[in-house]
């Protein structure tokens, strides 16, 4: 239940916060490229009479206000909703996040790199297992080499020594 309550309270933190800011930039948008004011009833006035005179949506400054003022419900909704999903703690550190990448590329470019190997590994190291093994498998064929030639050489003295 409480969870519910906290999940509530913050969409409506986020909604109203959210709402300020979307309608506030709107209008001012408006404002500046139309000198329309959505929230003031003169503005309708003249977009009605404009309408019932017969007037067109001829310019693409006239369809770009209308599709502003068809769109503007949407636009609020899934604004709201797509900044409900997000996680401001991350929103919040990535300034720092930006200024450590930033700090870390400006000193980090000029000297040689180093590289650790095998972090965590216990025991021999990689390599020093890749030589063990390697030297088991020689030891292994010189072993089958070399009794391959002393039973090669055993049966030719058998042999000469039954002649």
């Amino acid at each position: 239940m409480i969870k519910k309550i906290k999940k509530l309270v913050r969409s409506t933190l986020i909604g109203l916060i959210w709402s300020y800011l979307f309608i506030s930039l709107f209008k001012i948008c408006l404002i500046y490229f139309w000198n329309f004011n959505p929230f003031s009833s003169s503005s309708w006035i003249v977009v009605e009479e404009f309408w019932n005179a017969g007037g067109n949506i001829s310019s693409g400054k006239d369809y770009l206000l209308l599709f502003l003022l068809i769109s503007f419900l949407p636009i609020w909704i899934l604004g709201w909703r797509s900044l409900c999903k997000k996680d401001y703690v991350k929103i919040l550190i990535a300034p720092f996040e930006a200024y450590h990448k930033r700090v870390l590329s400006k000193y980090n470019t000029d000297g040689p790199r180093i590289v650790l190997k095998n972090l965590g590994v216990k025991g021999a190291k990689l390599e020093e297992q890749i030589e063990a093994r390697c030297k088991q498998i020689e030891e292994r064929s010189t072993d089958e080499e070399v009794n391959s030639i002393r039973s090669a050489l055993q049966e030719k003295l058998s042999s000469l020594e039954k002649k």
